[in-house]
């Protein structure tokens, strides 16, 4: 498959408003979780049983959607696995 550039959304382009763009985390597959917070971005959350790993942060002004979704899907954080 070739290599296929797409331009950048709006909420790329006009991070001021990048909280208008919010999408509520959701269960992927088996112990994945996609915890972004805004739809430009795919920050996934992976329960090892052992503890959480993020893999990517996403956009410094989202930290506090990747927070809050990390909640909504159940998980504390003090304990490093669901409540």
């Amino acid at each position: 498959m070739p290599f296929c550039h797409v331009p950048p959304s709006r909420a790329i382009r006009d991070r001021a408003h990048i909280w208008n763009y919010y999408l509520p985390p959701f269960h992927m597959a088996p112990h994945v979780y996609q915890v972004g917070g805004n739809n430009d971005v795919c920050v996934y959350l992976l329960d090892s049983g052992d503890g959480l790993i993020l893999l990517d942060t996403g956009l410094q002004e989202t930290i506090y959607l990747v927070v809050d979704s990390i909640h909504r899907m159940g998980f504390d954080r003090g304990t490093s696995g669901r409540s």
